[in-house]
């Protein structure tokens, strides 16, 4: 996993192919408690890395597909989410809040 232009970039990724992920940036997110774990792939149960959430400091629209949440971690990083879609965002900013 690399980091480009503060994004992270997901090698699992391949151009032109929408499995197993659909963009270079995507990544697959799960919630337990305060903490979202994130995976390379949907399917799988290895954690690359993980956030311990302080405060989700606000919503905003996204420049490509779905919405974004601006996170704010336990170390003071700053965070930006994309969902989907804005229903999938709401879900997501409703259940760490």
């Amino acid at each position: 996993m690399k980091e480009e232009n503060g994004m992270l970039v997901n090698p699992s990724y391949k151009e032109g192919v929408m499995t197993p992920v659909p963009c270079r940036t995507c990544f697959y997110f799960r919630l337990s408690g305060l903490n979202l774990y994130f995976t390379q792939i949907k399917e799988d149960m290895t954690v690359v890395g993980a956030i311990s959430i302080k405060n989700v400091s606000n919503v905003m629209n996204a420049s490509g597909p779905g919405d974004c949440l601006k996170v704010v971690d336990a170390e003071k990083d700053n965070w930006v989410l994309c969902a989907g879609s804005s229903t999938e965002r709401n879900e997501w900013s409703c259940a760490v809040k």
